[in-house]
């Protein structure tokens, strides 16, 4: 059997691609032309394939893998919220998604007197602060996300500092933000 030839019949044309010979196939639930030339269904063939338009190829950004480079180059002088790698499932907040271990969130560093800091996880991935900027690519967007979610290590939080212009890190105990706001409702 030849493949079909297959027509784009408006509902309201239906009658008339009928009386020019179309045919009606209800699994599949088009019109066909039941040989090919037949001249009358001409009207309702799809229009030949365009050959698609020679053009320069998009040369892909080289951007670097080094995480200060690409997080210098995104700050500016805006300082950018502390980043970690979530080391457990959690729900984002501001798109509604469920996120992996493993993530780019959102962290605050609580100081603690002669004690080391504790990194409370944010419920916020850390890309929706630079997706809020309309100066940064998408695609730098998404390679920036890659590149702290290799290069983190679990417990550890860096932000580029525009003040001192140079990438901050801290090690420390991680803490869920639910567990601190359960811990402050006890002591109530």
């Amino acid at each position: 059997m030849a493949p079909r030839i297959w027509l784009d019949v408006a509902y309201r044309e239906k009658d008339q691609a009928k009386a020019a010979g179309a045919r009606w196939d209800p699994q599949t639930r088009r019109w066909y032309a039941p040989r090919p030339g037949m001249r009358a269904l001409g009207r309702w063939l799809p229009p030949a394939p365009q050959p698609a338009p020679a053009r320069a190829a998009e040369a892909e950004p080289s951007w670097s893998n080094d995480p200060a480079v690409l997080l210098r180059d995104v700050a500016e002088s805006e300082p950018l919220p502390w980043a970690i790698r979530a080391p457990y499932g959690w729900f984002c907040h501001m798109c509604d998604s469920t996120c992996r271990a493993g993530t780019i969130q959102v962290a605050k560093i609580q100081t603690r007197l002669l004690r080391r800091p504790i990194i409370v996880t944010q419920p916020i991935e850390w890309r929706h602060h630079l997706q809020r900027r309309e100066d940064v690519h998408w695609r730098l967007l998404v390679h920036i996300t890659q590149v702290l979610e290799h290069t983190l290590t679990p417990g550890t939080a860096i932000r580029w500092n525009p003040d001192s212009r140079q990438l901050d890190t801290i090690t420390g105990t991680i803490h869920d933000w639910r567990d601190l706001r359960d811990q402050q409702k006890r002591r109530r």
